[in-house]
C-alpha cells in the first residue's frame, strides 16, 4: 500500500504529527519517518536543504509514495493576508538575488500563489517587491516542486500565515509560539483527510442499505477502527467489501453483514469467544431454548429459559441439557479453546 509524504521545513512543525500518527525514524536519511499511513519528512530551512533531501527519500521510497503534501509556515506579503489561517497553494514562484525568476510550477487550480525566497525576508522594501508576484513567501517550497516534476509525484501545499513580513522581532516569536502552529496545522490535515474520507465512504457503500440505526452502528465502529488501524484506506481493505457486495441477499442484509465484520475486525477475540459460545450452545437452541450468557463473558455462567408446549419439548430439551458440556464453556471463557 502506497503512502503520502508530509514534509516539513522543522521539527517543531511537525511535532504535533510526530506524536498523532506514532511515526518511528529511518535509519538511511536524517529526519525521515514512517508510520502505517504515511512517511514524514524534516528538510531543515532553505531551498538548498528541501530539494536534495527530497530527492533522496523519493529516490528510495518513490515507489512506496502517493503523493508529496507539504505542510508549513509562510509569511504574509499582503495585509489581507490572515494571520492563523491556512491556505492551500496554487502557483509557487521563485525569488533569487532580490530578483523574481521565470520559473514557476502550478500545483492547484484554485488556491493562493505563494514565492520562494533563497534567504529570509525581513525588510519591507524587498517584502513590496515581492507583493507583486504572489501574497505569500517561504523557503522551500519551490524546490519541492522541482523535485516532484521531475520524479512525477503529484505535490500539494498548505501553509499557515505565521506573520506579516518586516517584523525584525517575528522569527522569535515564529519559534515560541512553534506548538500552537502545529497543532492547528494538524487539524487542517484531519480536517482534510476526513473530507476525502467522507467522498470515498459515499462510492463505498454502494449496494448496502442502511437503517438509521445500521449508519449509527457503522459510523461509530468506522471511527473506531480507523483509530486502531490508522486510515480509512486500510480499514476498507480489511473489509473486504466486495465479497459482501457478492451475497446472494438483500442490500439491508449485506449491511448488517458489513456491522458483523465491522465488530469482528475491531475485536476478534471478542468475536471468536462469541462464535465458540454459539457453537457449544446449539444444541439448546435447536431444543427451543433461549441461552444467554454472561455480558462481561468473566464468568462460566448462563441463564437458560424454553417454552415448553409439549412432553417431546421437554425431552429435546432434557437431552440438550445432559449433553451440554460445562467444561468446554470454562475452557472458552479461561480463552483455551478459542485458537486466536
Amino acid at each position: 500500500m502506497k503512502k503520502k509524504l508530509l514534509i516539513f521545513a522543522h521539527r517543531g512543525e511537525a511535532r504535533a504529527f510526530l506524536t498523532k500518527f506514532h511515526f518511528e525514524s529511518m535509519s538511511f536519511l536524517e529526519g525521515l519517518y514512517k508510520c502505517p499511513d504515511h512517511f514524514l519528512l524534516i528538510t531543515g530551512e532553505g531551498p538548498w536543504n528541501a530539494g536534495p533531501k527530497l530527492a533522496l527519500a523519493l529516490g528510495r521510497l518513490g515507489d512506496e509514495i502517493s503523493e508529496v503534501i507539504n505542510l508549513g509556515l509562510a509569511g504574509a506579503l499582503r495585509e489581507t493576508m490572515e494571520v492563523g489561517q491556512v491556505y492551500k497553494i496554487r502557483t509557487v514562484f521563485l525569488e533569487q538575488n532580490e530578483v523574481a525568476q521565470f520559473s514557476s510550477y502550478t500545483l492547484h487550480e484554485k488556491g493562493i500563489d505563494l514565492i520562494t525566497c533563497h534567504s529570509r525576508v525581513l525588510e519591507p522594501i524587498l517584502a513590496d517587491k515581492l507583493d507583486n508576484f504572489a501574497p505569500l513567501v517561504d523557503r522551500e517550497l519551490w524546490s519541492l516542486a522541482t523535485v516532484c516534476s521531475k520524479s512525477g509525484h503529484k505535490l500539494e501545499a498548505y501553509k499557515l500565515v505565521s506573520d506579516k513580513v518586516g517584523d525584525s522581532e517575528i522569527c522569535q516569536r515564529v519559534k515560541e509560539r512553534s506548538d500552537e502552529f502545529s497543532r492547528e496545522l494538524l487539524e487542517h490535515y484531519l480536517n482534510l483527510e476526513q473530507a476525502e474520507a467522507d467522498k470515498v465512504q459515499e462510492k463505498e457503500w454502494d449496494g448496502f442499505y442502511f437503517t438509521t440505526s445500521l449508519k449509527n452502528q457503522r459510523e461509530k465502529l468506522l471511527h473506531s477502527l480507523i483509530i486502531k488501524f490508522g486510515s480509512l484506506k486500510v480499514v476498507l481493505e480489511k473489509l473486504d467489501l466486495s465479497k459482501i457486495r457478492a451475497e446472494e441477499v438483500t442490500p439491508k442484509k449485506k449491511a448488517a453483514l458489513l456491522i458483523e465484520q465491522m465488530k469482528s475486525l475491531l475485536n476478534p477475540i471478542q468475536r471468536k469467544l462469541q462464535s465458540s459460545l454459539l457453537d457449544l450452545s446449539s444444541d439448546l437452541i435447536g431444543a427451543g431454548a433461549q441461552v444467554k450468557f454472561s455480558s462481561d463473558y468473566e464468568r462460566p455462567h448462563f441463564h437458560l429459559s424454553a417454552h415448553i408446549e409439549k412432553q417431546e419439548d421437554l425431552v429435546s430439551l432434557i437431552k440438550a441439557m445432559e449433553e451440554f458440556e460445562y467444561p468446554k464453556l470454562v475452557d472458552i471463557i479461561e480463552g483455551k479453546d478459542l485458537n486466536v
